[in-house]
């Protein structure tokens, strides 16, 4: 299988003169809520303030630059499917009554397929074609782990100070975009359960298709674990593990429903990328690989250490460099539903997938006028490089890098394809930021030397390909 993509330089660009009302004050806000004048002052007290170092993944990504400017995600809806949220928590039990939305989305509907969540978490069971489900968004013990609630407390959680623990120690934190809107849709499961083909395709479609109905702009998707037999170490094994869900799986699977409903509906997918090891990301990040129309919508997130290395669990972009961005997912403190006002530390790129939907919220506060695909081109490009190569190329170990909430406050750094950008009448911005295209003069090169490999490759590909068809049917990952 040959993978192609059209890429578009065109860029649009319509601003208004520089008069009347400008898109935001040049104001700035501390971190007890008093005005400020000065950026890097008004920065340095959210860098200092406790709630703030609840979680090192704010400064890793100079969310403190964000806020100081007055962007809290406010007004943005943010989304993710998971194992469920407990809404008791501190974190999020008094969002509504702040003004604040919190959604548990309904998931209704008819299952297409006979299957089961495989490890079988109990007390549930096996589902039936045409039996029906019904799910909320709120956490269900046994069945929901904690995944889901320390995946949205990452995203969404609320500024509400912290408590001291017994050693007198602070204890809390803050969500990366703390005044979004938050929905959250259930898988039914816990992160145990495999992502293969077993799990339902009517299942997830609702599930994805009930978030973009409440207009969620972004969905994150941390949930579930891969299985044993989706290695995507190499190109070659992912385009097997691609085949084992639409060319063997018989029958439509869940990625395929993610996939329909990003190609329909004004979406951006943001996918933990794994936590094997692997020097690509697993198959649900990689999908764009062979489906190059979800790229500009697709987003893949690998998981960082406090010191911006690579975590030793975690997938590497690989194949997915071009819409691969790296963020912190080692011991990432966040919600515990162990008791109503727990924490805990977590680790694996579930948990840096929502540092990126946080970061999103927060840059489309920011840009109100642009489209999800323009605020998402505006957070590559001006991501902080890390690892070796030019530093205005994505690599295969980091994509392109951590978010830079400082450097994406002033537009985009290159052009990825078409970026259209208009202001109302009577209003101006100014952005800062040069803009090249050299990660796109550069892909160029890259897709003429796979072009050149293909003949080699091709031989391969349809050998493992017969040797699949051969196989026994595949029930897992």
């Amino acid at each position: 299988m040959f993978r192609s993509s059209v890429i578009h330089g065109a860029v649009v660009i319509a601003l208004t003169p520089l008069a009347l009302t400008a898109v935001h004050a040049q104001g700035f806000v501390n971190a007890d809520g008093s005005a400020a004048t000065d950026l890097a002052a008004a920065a340095a007290t959210w860098a200092g303030d406790a709630e703030f170092k609840g979680n090192y993944g704010q400064a890793a990504m100079n969310t403190q630059f964000a806020y100081a400017r007055g962007f809290t995600g406010k007004g943005i809806k943010l989304g993710s499917v998971d194992s469920g949220l407990k809404t008791a928590h501190p974190e999020f039990a008094t969002r509504q009554v702040d003004g604040i939305q919190l959604g548990l989305v309904p998931n209704q509907g008819v299952y297409l397929n006979d299957g089961a969540n495989i490890p079988n978490p109990p007390p549930q069971t096996p589902w039936v074609a045409g039996g029906s489900f019904n799910v909320t968004g709120e956490y269900t013990p046994p069945i929901n782990d904690n995944h889901g609630s320390h995946v949205s407390g990452t995203i969404a959680a609320a500024r509400n100070g912290t408590t001291t623990d017994a050693q007198g120690r602070a204890v809390g934190m803050m969500g990366i975009a703390f005044k979004s809107d938050y929905y959250i849709s259930n898988t039914n499961g816990n992160d145990s359960a495999i992502y293969g083909p077993n799990v339902d395709y009517n299942f997830f479609h609702a599930a994805y298709s009930k978030l973009v109905d409440e207009k969620v702009r972004v969905i994150n998707s941390s949930w579930g674990s891969p299985g044993l037999t989706s290695t995507t170490n190499t190109v070659q094994l992912t385009t097997t593990v691609y085949s084992r869900y639409f060319l063997l799986a018989g029958k439509k699977t869940w990625l395929q429903a993610a996939g329909e409903i990003t190609r329909a509906r004004p979406v951006v997918q943001v996918f933990a990328a794994g936590n094997t090891g692997f020097a690509n990301v697993n198959i649900r990040s990689a999908l764009p690989f062979f489906e190059p129309d979800l790229e500009n919508r697709w987003i893949a997130v690998p998981a960082l250490t406090a010191t911006n290395t690579l975590a030793s669990f975690s997938n590497q972009c690989g194949m997915a460099k071009y819409w691969c961005i790296s963020a912190p997912g080692s011991t990432i403190n966040s919600l515990s539903v162990s008791s109503a006002t727990g924490y805990q530390a977590s680790s694996g790129t579930s948990m840096a997938a929502p540092h990126v939907t946080g970061a999103m919220g927060l840059l489309m506060e920011r840009y109100p006028t642009l489209s999800n695909e323009a605020v998402r081109t505006i957070l590559l490009t001006t991501a902080k490089h890390l690892g070796d190569g030019d530093a205005a190329v994505p690599n295969v170990r980091f994509g392109w890098g951590v978010p830079d909430l400082d450097k994406a406050m002033s537009g985009p750094g290159q052009l990825l394809g078409s970026f259209q950008a208009e202001l109302p009448q009577g209003q101006n911005d100014v952005w800062t930021n040069p803009i090249t295209q050299t990660a796109m003069q550069q892909r160029q090169l890259d897709e003429a030397a796979e072009i050149a490999e293909w003949p080699a490759n091709k031989a391969k590909l349809l050998a493992d390909k017969k040797q699949e068809t051969s196989a026994p049917p595949l029930r897992i990952g």
